[in-house]
């Protein structure tokens, strides 16, 4: 049975993405993703942000430099773990997206003209 690995975030970039160059050549990047979510905590609305890592190559890294910090975005992509030792040895992993697209998502205009805040 195959199995699927697929993630779609839409938020807002928390800095400018950071591009870097490979050995071989290759362009890629990273950046920071927040989302967030409203939940109901007795009769409060609080909104919870998430971090999310994500890292780009080729063509989509070129995309994503050049967004800048606050940009509403779309990614799609996969779940990967990093994994590395620590400075005592513990073996840890961390989270990441690796990015297969990345798009600007347009912001609603207000009647009035001004631009209304994107919900990420």
């Amino acid at each position: 049975m195959r199995s699927l690995n697929e993630v779609t975030l839409e938020g807002n970039l928390g800095a400018d993405p950071v591009a870097r160059t490979a050995k071989s050549g290759a362009t890629w990047c990273t950046f920071a993703l927040a989302t967030n979510r409203a939940r109901k905590e007795g009769n409060q609305w609080v909104e919870e942000t998430q971090w999310h890592e994500v890292k780009a190559f080729g063509r989509e890294a070129e995309r994503a430099v050049g967004f800048k910090k606050g940009s509403a975005v779309r990614v799609t992509g996969r779940l990967e773990y990093e994994k590395w030792s620590d400075e005592h040895g513990q073996a840890r992993k961390s989270p990441r997206i690796v990015c297969e697209s990345v798009a600007l998502v347009p912001r609603p205009q207000a009647e009035s003209g001004a631009e209304v805040e994107a919900i990420a």
